[in-house]
């Protein structure tokens, strides 16, 4: 076996949870797998990785909130990794500013900094101002700029379309479900994410829809809970909940909603659409590349057009392995395993 993997360096410094904590975990089994490769994480994140992948080297690296604008790669000079020897250097959401390895990608990881009207507060706008500036003026160094969908790359300048990779979430547990005696069914939706750009009005205005043609009973919203109130039984916060616990639930329930407006793949939605009996979601550019070709209705809900998309319908062309993803960004970099 090559020993290509400890030469490669990835960068998650700037990621806790969500997507990003997602590919990490994928990242590290596969590169550990082959021998172990260099990771950057921050010190902020709850997980095991260091006790599961054994082959892999992990350096925890402390940001603040304001670190992440003006100093978010000031580190990395100083961790103890031969610098010479680094042949591809990863780097999720945080701008390369420097030659770090013989070949270097920057994988835009969220379009909130590019997108305007974000339903965000005045300090999360204006430290996406910041990193708007930050990522356009760094990105002549890296020689990929992936992303995790296509409609993505439409917020970035076109001169550096050459360079534009798109490495989606891989869809493992999407892929290899499969309905079974075990999974039983019930009258709920779930929902996930809380953020205000998630449109939490809208993904109640379609569990009304869905109660009353559907008959479905209650609504499950997953995702920070601290600062939303909502009066109604049947609406139930349930908080941050482990990865598997959200996918359990989702697998129990006839529908999955998203209304988010802002997203920079479509990582959630897949879960939903192929894992829950049915779903309504928003019409975005991730939404739309997930469903091209795809058997889907276009349903309207208080003034919003909505997918509305039953799994059972679906082909699942357009999702990946994340092997089949990995392989894609190492063909791109030239590294072969």
């Amino acid at each position: 076996m090559s020993d290509f993997a400890k030469y490669c360096l990835f960068n998650f410094s700037a990621s806790i949870n969500g997507g990003g904590l997602k590919r990490l975990e994928e990242y590290s089994k596969w590169f550990d797998e082959r021998g172990g490769s260099i990771f950057i994480i921050s010190d902020k994140i709850k997980t095991d990785l260091e006790t599961k992948f054994e082959n892999n080297s992990y350096f925890k690296v402390k940001q603040s909130f304001w670190d992440r604008v003006f100093r978010d790669q000031s580190y990395i000079r100083n961790l103890p990794i031969d610098f010479d020897e680094i042949k591809f250097y990863y780097s999720y959401g945080i701008p390369v500013y420097e030659k770090i390895g013989d070949v270097n990608c920057f994988h835009v990881s969220n379009i909130a900094p590019f997108k305007k009207n974000v339903e965000k507060s005045f300090l999360d706008n204006f430290r996406n101002y910041l990193l708007k500036k930050r990522f356009i003026n760094y990105l002549d160094i890296p020689e990929i700029i992936s992303a995790e969908s296509n409609s993505s790359f439409n917020y970035l300048p076109s001169i550096y379309y050459k360079k534009f990779l798109c490495l989606q979430n891989g869809s493992d547990d999407e892929i290899n479900f499969e309905e079974n005696n075990s999974i039983r069914r019930e009258n709920i939706a779930v929902t996930v994410g809380t953020h205000p750009y998630k449109r939490l009005d809208r993904v109640i205005d379609c569990f009304k829809y869905i109660s009353k043609n559907y008959e479905i009973n209650d609504l499950y919203i997953f995702g920070d809970s601290r600062n939303i109130k909502i009066d109604n039984p049947n609406i139930h916060l349930m908080g941050n909940r482990p990865r598997d616990e959200v996918i359990s639930m989702i697998a129990k329930s006839k529908f999955y909603i998203t209304c988010t407006t802002t997203e920079n793949s479509y990582n959630a939605a897949s879960e939903g659409v192929f894992i829950s009996d049915r779903s309504i979601i928003s019409i975005i550019g991730p939404h739309e590349e997930l469903l091209e070709n795809e058997t889907k209705e276009v349903i309207n809900i208080n003034g919003n057009d909505m997918y509305l998309v039953e799994r059972n319908d679906l082909t699942k062309l357009n999702i990946n392995y994340w092997n089949d993803i990995i392989n894609k960004m190492l063909l791109a970099s030239g590294i072969k395993e």
